[in-house]
């Protein structure tokens, strides 16, 4: 990279940085004294950056959730490889498109489909090498922000869960600690004992897991409906594997 900078652009730096090309950085116009003129090096600003964040948290942190638990009991290790995979593409946009797209805002200057390609896009880049293990980590507070909230929404909206509820019983398994190659691996979560716990019998599963409050809070082990179709991804997952249970999700449509 020093070559290439020097050699494109005649500048001899030591130690130059690589990142990827999109860059956003939103702001809220509520300086108390002038501010610098930030807006020309493409900073956006705005009145309120709520929707931006809710857009943020519940697309990329969201899908990144969606995506990463199901990756590693596949026997993926970076986001790229879950990518390369066109059954995990299909769901990640579907989870995008039809679970989280309807309860957003509109955002100001955002086109949102094109959001979305751009995540996938990013996702795809190997050239990050973003490592799942990263992405895996501390999921018991993970969940409450970047999951939680899109499930709540969906039983507000009586939605379907068939998605949603995915990304949570693959969790629920990848706390077991062994891929469905048999590869094991401990898990990156400074609660990693307790959660562990909470999936170490089987057949109590849903009544421990779900019933942690400070992660999954009230509505969610109340809906019956939700209850249900995490139960049914588990056994899926169990039976069918990632890729049977994705391919079973996809063919249903909804």
């Amino acid at each position: 990279h020093r070559l290439q900078l020097a050699d494109d652009k005649h500048i001899d730096d030591a130690w130059p940085v690589v990142c990827e090309p999109f860059v956003q950085w939103v702001l809220e116009d509520k300086f108390v004294n002038g501010r610098p003129a930030w807006e020309k090096v493409g900073v956006q600003f705005t009145d309120d950056v709520t929707p931006y964040e809710e857009m943020k948290i519940k697309l990329l942190n969201g899908s990144h959730l969606a995506l990463t638990y199901l990756g590693f009991l596949k026997g993926y290790r970076f986001v790229h490889d879950t990518m390369n995979d066109p059954l995990f593409v299909r769901y990640i946009r579907a989870y995008m498109d039809k679970d989280v797209t309807p309860q957003l805002a509109s955002v100001p200057g955002i086109d949102l489909e094109g959001y979305k390609d751009t995540l996938i896009e990013r996702f795809s880049n190997q050239a990050i090498a973003d490592q799942l293990e990263r992405v895996c980590s501390d999921g018991s507070s993970k969940f409450p922000k970047f999951t939680v909230p899109t499930i709540n929404r969906l039983i507000v909206d009586q939605g379907n869960f068939q998605r949603a509820s995915l990304v949570v019983a693959a969790w629920a398994l990848y706390l077991k600690g062994v891929d469905e190659n048999g590869v094991t691996y401990t898990i990156p979560d400074p609660r990693a004992e307790f959660c562990q716990g909470l999936v170490a019998d089987d057949a109590l599963i849903t009544q421990r897991l779900l019933q942690v409050e400070e992660i999954f809070g009230l509505a969610i082990p109340q809906s019956s409906e939700f209850v249900a179709a995490f139960e049914q991804n588990l056994a899926d997952l169990r039976a069918l594997g990632v890729s049977g249970t994705l391919e079973k999700i996809l063919a249903n449509g909804l």
